[in-house]
This record gives structure tokens, sequence and C-alpha cells, in this order.
């Protein structure tokens, strides 16, 4: 692993309530060999100017995925709402989450930055933990879609 790679995982005690996530290491977004998006593109990569475009392009494709099933939960919820005699705001209570939710990885993404000081690769790490953050979401948002 190179240096100032933070694996997300399971980030705040919030996180592991909603998600019923493990204390295992973070999961993976576009393999499953349990490497972090940074090692990934270490792996794709011939020079460190080449790593920022790497994981812009691993958050561009999980972007993309997050856009499509936020949209098809909403509709989900949407056509709950009308279905379901009870007063339940589930279009409602999801827009609520979506906007928790993007509030706090931009935080705790932030928040990952700043632990590297500045120092060298500290946009790497926030682009990282982006794609991340938006695995995980993208994980919870699949989960719902099939549940229903």
């Amino acid at each position: 692993m190179k240096p100032g790679i933070v694996q997300v995982g399971c980030a705040a005690g919030l996180l592991l309530l909603l998600s019923g996530c493990s204390t295992q290491p973070a999961s993976t977004v576009s393999d499953t060999s349990g490497s972090s998006p940074l090692d990934q593109c270490w792996q794709k990569v011939d020079a460190r100017s080449q790593l920022a475009g790497c994981l812009q392009q691993m958050l561009s494709n999980e972007g993309a995925k997050a856009n499509q099933e936020e949209k098809q939960t909403k509709s989900q919820a949407h056509q709950l709402d009308i279905t379901t005699a009870a007063n339940i705001n589930a279009e409602k209570h999801f827009e609520s989450a979506k906007r928790s939710f993007h509030q706090f990885r931009e935080r705790y993404c932030r928040w990952q930055e700043a632990m590297i000081a500045g120092g060298s690769g500290a946009g790497d790490n926030y682009r990282a933990c982006y794609v991340e953050t938006t695995h995980w979401w993208n994980q919870l948002l699949e989960k719902q879609l099939q549940d229903n």
C-alpha cells in the first residue's frame, strides 16, 4: 500500500448502525481483490501524475451508478407513497437521507483529506474517499431496490 492511503470502510458509528457494516476492511470498488481505489489506480498508472485521472474516472463511474440508483429508489418510494394507505412519506424520507449522505460524504472526505495535512496525496485521498463512500451508498441503494 502506498503512503497516505486511507481505507474508508465503516467510517462512523452512525454508518455502522445504518448499514449493518462490520469491522472488516473497506469494500472494493471495481474489483474483488480487496484493494482500495488508490491501490487499484496505482496498479493501472505509470506515473503519479496519472493517479488523479484514474480516481476521477472511478468516481465518475460510481457517481453515474449512484444517480441511476437514486432515481430508481426515489421512484420506488414515490410508488410506495401512492399505494400505501398510511401517510409514510417514503419519498420525503429518502430525499432527506440522500441529502444527509451527500453532506456526510463531503465532510468526511474533507476530513480524510485534512488528515494528510496538505501533503502530497491529499487530493488523491479525498477522491479515493469519495469513490469508497459513493460505492458504499450504491450498495445500500442496491439492497433497498432488491428488497422491495
